[in-house]
């Protein structure tokens, strides 16, 4: 009989015939994500999109939207990050889209952001969030 694919072709196959949208595994993350819940713009071109923050990590955002933006997209994350301790850390970082698909769990559309090199001001933003 045939040769059985790589393991990796096997997988891929699986993770495309599930119903179950792909997600980046912890693996394939530069940093570990921690639950956000919060109000955000994301700047796109010239529209201010409102989203609502899923998740957080030094280098990268889950954010749910009502569009389904393009992989590649560059966009501006805005917001402010509420810390335990009562401090309201302004973030603003440019990032790109790594990922996006409709979840009905979050009315809309999740969208995985990756940073593109965050300024001191953002990494302490989110540096201070991740600790606390």
């Amino acid at each position: 009989g045939a040769a059985a694919p790589p393991p990796s072709a096997r997988a891929a196959a699986v993770a495309m015939s599930s119903d179950k949208a792909w997600q980046p595994s912890a693996e394939q993350r530069l940093a570990p994500r921690k639950p956000w819940r919060g109000a955000a713009t994301l700047q796109v071109g010239q529209a201010a999109l409102a989203v609502r923050g899923v998740d957080l990590s030094e280098t990268g955002a889950g954010v749910a939207c009502d569009l389904n933006l393009p992989i590649e997209t560059a966009c501006r994350l805005v917001a402010h990050l509420g810390l335990r301790d009562g401090r309201n850390m302004p973030l603003e970082v440019t990032a790109r889209v790594v990922f996006c698909s409709y979840a009905s769990t979050l009315g809309g559309f999740r969208v995985g952001l990756q940073f593109d090199k965050p300024s001191a001001q953002a990494h302490k933003a989110l540096s201070a969030y991740q600790k606390q």
